[in-house]
């Protein structure tokens, strides 16, 4: 879409031409697609609607020609270009035959090209815009490219040159080189059989792009709009030619790469001696036994599900093995996945309490494989939230990144009970969600006092007496005859086990538009938990500034810097005695992150939690896959502090009391948000980041005065 959107500029700006561009995004973030139609003409366009038949196709990635409809409607003579890594051989080799028949049939001109393996060469990490806008505009002839060139150029120039002379040249070569990277790919002549098998499951139509196919008499099965839980684990998007590799005899089993990981890609397995009889020697091979007295019964895998990895690298930063790496990329390779696959269908949970890191991460999550950026500093929280608690949670999302990349029809990234509500009310549609379950259960509660002669009755007691536990309750829904139950009872035996609503959003949500409602439940004593993936920026609506952006932050609505100070939401919530306040950091600490939640969730009250989520409009210098290192900095260093307060024991714990604010300007130049200032403000910005760091200061004390007095 960049480079759609900077070809529409280029046209527009320095040819005769009319130039039209409409966008199509999809909704989901990594791995979903997004389709830029573009149309130039000698006379005023008044198409309103999409491309329907193109003269030119660029598909970004090769594993979408499995997924969606890339050259179907591409017009007789038309050009195709494909970035992928394989070489023409490989490519011809594994091009389904239809895509060949039509690639013959209506005599298109086939390009293939590596453009991540230029970037790479070039410095430009993963960014390919410029090399596809280079490549597109030499093979369309919309415009003489020695020309084109000249002003491509001078758009880099002025959309780059405030992150550096670097960026700058790194883009300058992206345009001249380009076109060498270009390979013309010219088919076999031979008789190409198609498959007459179509596809008719609900999933892979709308997958695939094929929605307006689908009969309604599809959705018979889901007439309230309900989705099937955990539909992600069949997407398999292969976005990543890079997916990480178990270096074993580096590993010490720390299990710290699965904590962090963003997509749930990465996870250790324990297995007993039955299941371990009939692995497969390839995985046998991969066995470790455990160093922890209470694991040494079963061996210990480490599996990739390497067809849902986006490729940041996280897992590689945070392991800790002092022998070298545990973990290193290698290319995207079947194996991996079919290992994964064989874990994660035959071996059995064991049942490990996840009490720390570790133990956390032999729990199957259930949010996995979501649409979120590679790296996201959000959905390690979610991930390790599951694992937990997930068999007893229900989650209330907040319109924006975090309902987005959790389901984006039809993928759902959960696997258990969840809702999104509108951008602005989601307390209240959690809190509504609390109080109607709250309502049901005492109805539930009324019958069984009133049939205490029923043979259940002793269950009826049980549950009565314990209708906040979970695992009693749960145990009564197990051992209940519901066929000598009253009727009522069976209608509503899914409201029996007690569940705990978390309520899940934004900073966009919880520091602005939905913060009236936040304010408004947190006045009740009612036992609910809200966690705020705090990521300073509206990141889902283009990276404008938030109540939780502070002071010099450029982002959108604050070109020149942000003016004024961050919103401390901690030291609001914590103006009621009464009500659960922490704030963690992964990066800064993984056990005061566990500590909290599990606080929170035991709580008989309101919770809120703030986590620090580093995002991709941070500008994190050296990418999302330093996002972890990112987050310890940011604590270290004064800029987001890490603590707890537990009205149970009116005790406040500063746990980041430690802090060396001498290397507040070291994180603050850690990002381009915050390094790009001077070159935008030179005259105020060392005035705003002074006071982003003095009112850190500031923030830092107050809290440090609390931990005082609490101990």
């Amino acid at each position: 879409v960049s480079a759609s959107k900077s070809i529409i500029k280029l046209i527009g700006n320095y040819t005769s031409k009319y130039a039209q561009g409409y966008f199509q995004y999809d909704s989901k973030k990594s791995g979903g697609i997004t389709l830029g139609h573009l149309r130039f003409s000698d006379n005023p366009i008044r198409s309103t609607y999409y491309v329907q038949e193109p003269s030119l196709v660029v598909c970004t990635k090769d594993t979408y020609l499995d997924n969606f409809e890339i050259v179907e409607h591409l017009n007789n003579n038309g050009i195709f270009i494909l970035n992928t890594n394989k070489d023409s051989q490989e490519i011809v080799q594994e091009l389904s035959p239809k895509i060949k028949k039509i690639i013959k049939d209506r005599n298109i001109s086939f390009y293939i090209i590596d453009a991540y393996k230029l970037a790479q060469s070039i410095g430009l990490s993963n960014k390919i815009s410029t090399i596809m806008e280079s490549i597109i505009v030499k093979l369309s002839n919309i415009m003489d490219y020695d020309t084109a060139k000249k002003h491509m150029k001078e758009y880099a120039k002025n959309l780059y040159g405030k992150k550096g002379p670097g960026i700058v040249e790194s883009n300058y070569k992206a345009i001249e080189q380009a076109p060498d990277y270009l390979e013309k790919i010219n088919l076999p002549e031979e008789e190409y059989i198609l498959d007459d098998n179509t596809e008719d499951e609900l999933y892979k139509l709308i997958n695939n792009r094929q929605g307006n196919n689908i009969p309604v008499s599809k959705f018979l099965n889901m007439k309230d709009g309900t989705f099937e839980p955990g539909l992600s684990n069949k997407d398999k998007r292969r976005i990543s030619n890079v997916v990480p590799k178990h270096i074993i005899e580096n590993c010490i089993m720390c299990n710290q790469c699965a904590f962090v990981c963003p997509h749930s890609v990465i996870r250790p397995f324990l297995i007993d001696e039955e299941e371990y009889k009939d692995l497969p020697e390839n995985i046998k091979k991969r066995c470790l036994k455990p160093v922890l007295p209470a694991l040494k019964e079963y061996h210990y895998v480490l599996a990739i599900s390497a067809a849902d990895c986006t490729g940041c690298g996280l897992c590689i930063s945070i392991c800790p093995a002092p022998k070298g790496k545990a973990l290193e990329f290698q290319e995207l390779n079947e194996e991996e996945q079919e290992i994964f696959d064989y874990l994660d269908n035959n071996i059995k949970d064991k049942g490990i309490n996840p009490t720390n890191v570790i133990n956390s991460q032999f729990v199957k999550p259930k949010f996995a494989f979501n649409g979120a950026c590679a790296g996201c500093g959000e959905t390690p929280y979610l991930k390790v939230l599951t694992q937990l608690f997930g068999n007893e949670m229900v989650v209330a999302n907040a319109t924006g990144c975090s309902s987005i990349y959790s389901a984006s029809a039809p993928s759902t990234a959960y696997s258990l009970p969840w809702a999104s509500s509108l951008f602005e009310d989601n307390a209240e549609y959690g809190y509504g969600m609390l109080i109607a379950t709250k309502t049901i259960r005492n109805r539930i509660k009324n019958i069984m006092e009133k049939n205490m002669d029923n043979p259940n009755q002793e269950l009826f007691k049980l549950w009565i007496d314990n209708m906040d536990n979970y695992d009693i309750t749960k145990e009564v829904y197990e051992k209940l005859d519901y066929n000598k139950t009253p009727v009522e009872i069976n209608e509503l035996k899914d409201y029996l086990i007690n569940r705990t609503i978390w309520m899940v959003g934004g900073d966009g949500w919880a520091y602005d538009i939905g913060y009236g409602g936040i304010d408004h439940i947190l006045s009740t004593n009612d036992n609910f938990n809200i966690l705020v993936l705090d990521s300073q920026v509206y990141s889902n609506t283009g990276g404008q500034t938030s109540k939780a952006s502070p002071k010099g932050v450029v982002a959108a609505f604050a070109s020149t810097g942000k003016i004024q100070n961050k919103k401390d939401l901690a030291r609001i919530a914590l103006a009621y005695p009464h009500v659960y306040v922490a704030q963690i950091s992964m990066g800064a600490s993984m056990n005061q992150m566990l500590k909290v939640l599990k606080e929170a969730k035991e709580y008989n009250g309101p919770s809120i939690i703030i986590a620090y989520s580093p995002c991709i409009e941070h500008g994190i210098k050296g990418g999302m896959g330093k996002s972890v290192e990112n987050e310890k900095l940011a604590t270290s260093c004064g800029y987001f502090p890490i603590f707890s307060y537990n009205p149970r024991t009116k005790k406040f714990t500063l746990d980041s009391i430690n802090t060396d604010f001498d290397l507040y300007d070291e994180f603050l130049q850690s990002q381009t948000r915050y390094s790009m200032l001077k070159a935008i403000n030179p005259n105020n910005y060392e005035k705003l980041l002074n006071e982003n760091k003095k009112n850190a200061i500031e923030r830092f004390n107050h809290y440090k005065d609390l931990h005082e007095k609490n101990n």
